[in-house]
């Protein structure tokens, strides 16, 4: 489910939430099936708060966004290929993000569709109930702590109702935990 509310004055605020369950086999290429998942659920919710500010450059606005994530896996304890209990507990995060987005936009005459370029930075830090993995030993979770995103990204408007969309991101973590990467995303969104 997700919602979205905007102000008179631009502020808007969109709001996800997911629930979902898993089942099925964890698999990996060098032993095949290794554990079966059953009861197994996920819970994200996230909230994003913002606001589009218009700069002196025609078409040139600037979006400064917070967002609040908050995502729950409930695994409990299952048993894999070799017979060794895993408990994996009920692993749960928050995420902060705090950034902004620089998008220029422009319409292109001979078709008439607009079409917008951005590039955006953001600040992430996760915060986990830094809970254990038992596996015959014990294993401590660490959170995945503070990290730097940068990416460039483009929407396109092929026609009044098709809109395609790329996405590129660099996340770079800050400390020794965490992760560092490159993501990439794209699609086409059709409105019917």
């Amino acid at each position: 489910a997700y919602g979205s509310i905007q102000h008179d004055n631009g502020i808007y605020l969109d709001t996800f939430f997911s629930y979902g369950t898993v089942k099925g086999n964890i698999t990996t290429a060098l032993i095949g099936n290794t554990a079966k998942l059953d009861d197994t659920n996920t819970l994200n919710a996230s909230a994003s708060v913002g606001k589009k500010l218009a700069t002196n450059i025609e078409g040139l606005f600037f979006e400064p966004q917070a967002q609040l994530v908050y995502q729950r896996l409930t695994l409990g304890t299952f048993s894999d290929v070799d017979g060794f209990k895993v408990n994996m507990g009920n692993p749960y995060q928050w995420l902060v993000r705090v950034g902004g987005r620089l998008t220029q936009t422009m319409i292109l005459v001979k078709e008439g569709c607009p079409i917008s370029f951005y590039g955006k930075l953001n600040v992430l830090r996760a915060f986990g109930n830094n809970g254990t993995i038992q596996i015959a030993d014990t294993f401590h979770l660490d959170s995945m702590g503070s990290s730097v995103e940068g990416g460039l990204g483009i929407n396109m408007h092929l026609s009044q109702n098709a809109v395609l969309h790329a996405d590129v991101n660099y996340q770079h973590k800050l400390q020794k935990a965490g992760a560092s990467g490159i993501n990439f995303f794209g699609g086409i969104r059709y409105r019917f």
